[in-house]
């Protein structure tokens, strides 16, 4: 399970149906073809929940809004974060996505005092 060493996020509005939140991850090492991954964050279900570009090594993942404020939360104030995800072989279909910490003290509360 790679750590993420750096993240970027935004917002956007368009004519067109698409993502209206974005977050872009980079991994401090290639897992499964990926050093970097894309999660889209859409008012309605997307019709596919990811897949793996091998040609440019990136993860992308497709979720509803509700998906973005813990995800963001997570990363904003958890040390380390880790990404994992499990990608079906012969169609680099995304199957799962997780967005984890590692072991944390218990009644550490709001900020993060981990090591």
């Amino acid at each position: 399970m790679p750590s993420i060493t750096k993240y970027k996020v935004g917002v956007t509005r368009s004519h067109k149906p698409g993502p209206i939140r974005w977050i872009t991850l980079k991994l401090e090492s290639a897992t499964e073809g990926a050093g970097a991954v894309s999660l889209f964050f859409y008012d309605k279900e997307p019709q596919v929940f990811g897949f793996l570009n091998r040609e440019s090594s990136t993860l992308v993942a497709n979720f509803r809004t509700e998906d973005f404020e813990p995800m963001y939360r997570i990363l904003n104030t958890e040390s380390p974060v880790f990404a994992h995800f499990r990608v079906h072989g012969d169609e680099h279909r995304l199957l799962s996505f997780d967005l984890s910490t590692s072991e944390e003290p218990l009644g550490e509360g709001p900020v993060d005092r981990s090591p």
